[in-house]
């Protein structure tokens, strides 16, 4: 079961990670004279994160929109399902 109150802590991380993936020093790891198909290895960079941060946000919100099970279905109050 999920805690209540996660997916914002999960968007909070995931806006530190978007900072941290455009940080001087990381970017400078991909800012050299290399060309991926004619595309400077910086821009692909920035497009991967991107996509990356997009798709996790996305996952996390999806996750976030789910409903709890009804308590039915948990167990709870079931003969024999617990104290």
């Amino acid at each position: 079961m999920k805690k209540t109150g996660d997916s914002g802590e999960k968007c909070a991380a995931l806006f530190l990670l978007g900072i941290v993936l455009i940080f001087p020093p990381v970017l400078s790891i991909f800012n050299v004279d290399t060309l991926v198909f004619g595309v400077p290895l910086l821009f692909i960079y920035f497009i991967a994160a991107w996509g990356a941060l997009i798709a996790l946000l996305a996952r996390t919100v999806d996750d976030a929109d789910e409903p709890e099970a009804p308590i039915a279905e948990r167990g709870v109050g079931r003969p024999g399902s617990g104290p």
